[in-house]
């Protein structure tokens, strides 16, 4: 985070989580979860296997970067 931030401190970040669908995971959502919510990012679960999240994710993205643009 740092890398970024030193570069432009008010890009827009997000958390995702892949393979969602997969029962074996190396980082659980609540790990995950908790690693956004100390880094103060919004976190998405998706899996580009079955679509989950995945629509929802970019239409959040476009959101935010539409509404930084026209402030």
């Amino acid at each position: 985070m740092k890398d970024i931030d030193q570069y432009d401190e008010n890009v827009h970040k997000v958390l995702v989580g892949n393979k969602c669908d997969k029962e074996k995971r190396q980082v659980t959502t609540e790990e995950a979860q908790k690693f956004a919510d100390q880094s103060k990012l919004e976190y998405f679960e998706t899996s580009a296997k079955n679509a989950t999240n995945v629509e929802e994710l970019f239409s959040k993205m476009a959101s935010s970067i539409k509404d930084k643009l026209d402030s």
